[in-house]
């Protein structure tokens, strides 16, 4: 196999080139997760990802190019575009993707939209057991890190600060038929449904959509 980690997470290599270091128990969980495929605009170019994320094997999401399988010729590494882990944000937990619907609008996956921005994202809710254990939406935008730094190539919107939450994976609506999201919904682990306006086309506007003060306040509970 090639030299060097293939996957690490939270500092530890969890897959070398040598051996794999299993975890205890009899079930060893590594992508566990269904992909699936979007067509996405990438800079000025349109391409076609395979997207997932690792479900109960790590809390990390990945992104392959699947745009031509021909130019893979057997290496993952032309493939491989990106990834997100716990070690780019703590507030990312463990998420099972389950079922993916596809949007009615869009006839795309419903995880994948294009945003009021102009970028095209990815939603995710931060899934369980993350470090702070908080609600939070993330929307990571196709384009990926710069270099190893996803610093300003992504936004994060924290719905709740409590201990032992989570969100789960979102839903997305166009209201305005431009063929972008201007809600989004999703629920957490405490049973409330939260609703995120992200209508503005800079995104440090966009927020949970109901508050009493600065408090954030979910849709229903």
């Amino acid at each position: 196999g090639p030299a060097g980690p293939r996957t690490q997470l939270n500092g530890v290599n969890f897959v070398d080139s040598t051996a794999e270091s299993k975890p205890a128990g009899t079930v060893w969980a590594y992508v566990d997760s269904s992909p699936f495929t979007a067509d996405v605009k990438v800079g000025t170019d349109w391409r076609t990802y395979v997207l997932g994320t690792l479900g109960r094997g790590g809390r990390a999401v990945y992104a392959l190019d699947a745009t031509d399988p021909t130019t893979w010729a057997g290496s993952a590494a032309s493939a491989f575009k990106w990834q997100f882990t716990s070690d780019d944000d703590p507030d990312l937990g463990y998420v099972s993707m389950g079922k993916i619907l596809r949007h009615a609008n869009t006839n795309q996956a419903m995880p994948v939209v294009k945003m009021n921005n102009g970028k095209y994202a990815m939603l995710l809710g931060n899934g369980q057991k993350s470090t702070s254990g908080k609600a939070a939406l993330f929307v990571l935008y196709m384009d990926g890190p710069n270099g190893a730094s996803w610093t300003g190539r992504y936004k994060k919107i924290v719905a709740d600060t409590g201990a032992d939450n989570g969100l789960a994976m979102p839903n997305w609506e166009d209201y305005d038929g431009d063929g972008t999201a201007d809600v989004i919904y999703a629920g957490d682990l405490k049973g409330n449904m939260w609703k995120f306006n992200v209508s503005d086309t800079n995104d440090s506007n966009w927020d949970v959509a109901f508050k009493d003060g600065t408090t954030n306040k979910p849709l229903y509970r």
